[in-house]
């Protein structure tokens, strides 16, 4: 999908997407509801780290330069999965489970912004 729309429009649609479904997941109302937020969220998430992948993959040509970044991508997704349930566990201690979802939103609107200043476009 990135080949075709381009890398940098997935990833920023993508950020959109799994900020605006986690604000639903947040305030889901009902079980079917949470359910169906649930799934667009794992749809909207799908698009980010192939992504960002595929986007390094083409900003590093140097083989070392690649190498080191994809290491930092993979530390970067290793120490979010090992946080991730502490910072998770907080929330839900201090404020109500919503919260575990609305956190998505500024690192999104960061991606976002940061995005469309600095990734370049790649098809």
């Amino acid at each position: 999908l990135g080949d075709r729309i381009g890398r940098k429009k997935l990833l920023l649609v993508g950020a959109v997407a799994f900020g605006a479904v986690s604000v639903l997941n947040a305030y889901a109302t009902t079980p079917e509801m949470m359910i169906v937020a649930r799934a667009l969220l794992g749809v909207a998430g799908a698009t980010l780290m192939p992504s960002t992948l595929a986007l390094i993959r083409n900003l590093f040509h140097d083989p070392r330069e690649r190498s080191l970044a994809i290491g930092i991508w993979g530390a970067a997704a290793s120490a979010g999965a090992a946080v991730g349930p502490v910072v998770g566990g907080f929330l839900l201690e201090h404020f109500w489970w919503g919260s575990v979802f609305l956190i998505n939103l500024p690192v999104m609107a960061v991606l976002v912004v940061v995005g469309i200043k600095l990734i370049p476009e790649s098809k």
